[in-house]
């Protein structure tokens, strides 16, 4: 166990200092334990492991020009639009920030699903919550089962793995 006074956290690990059996006196490897506990700790800091909001932010600004993000409240509904000159990189990077929206209103579930009838959405959602209108298409990734579920067939239904899966390197032939 890691444990940071300071930080006030702890980490729980099983790190070996080498590769022969036997025990480990603590005072003389002091110096790569600690090693060790830093990049532990580092490479677990919350910030440092893509998330599932990192991905479907990259995947609505490489496919879209215009996004619109839902709130946790369910209503309030942000709006950004790519610039003309803007790098797709940049427009997610604005995207996972919830950084300089173009607009922001209140919307009901039911308005925002009609707003997407028409367009080859994408939806990257907590909650299914939303209704799923006869004419929706595109795909979307929802974590909790809902009514978004009955969406028809026009609408591909993504797992976490599908979503992952985007970002994988061609293969090698």
């Amino acid at each position: 166990m890691i444990v940071d006074l300071v930080e006030r956290r702890y980490t729980w690990t099983d790190l070996n200092t080498s590769a022969t059996v036997g025990f480990h006196d603590v005072r003389r490897h002091q110096e790569e334990v600690g090693r060790l506990c830093a990049d532990v700790l580092a490479h677990f800091a919350p910030g440092t492991r893509a998330t599932l909001w990192d991905l479907a932010c990259a995947v609505a600004a490489a496919g879209s020009p215009e996004v619109l993000v839902r709130g946790r409240d369910g209503v309030d509904v942000r709006t950004w639009r790519r610039g003309g000159s803007e790098p797709v990189d940049a427009f997610a990077a604005r995207l996972r920030a919830l950084r300089d929206p173009d607009t922001e209103r209140r919307m009901s579930g039911a308005e925002l699903a009609g707003r997407l009838i028409g367009t080859e959405a994408f939806l990257g959602l907590v909650e299914g919550d939303l209704p799923a209108p006869p004419a929706l298409s595109g795909a979307g990734y929802r974590l909790y089962p809902g009514p978004l579920d009955a969406a028809p067939d026009t609408f591909h239904r993504l797992t976490a793995g599908d979503l992952v899966a985007r970002f994988a390197p061609p293969e090698s032939r």
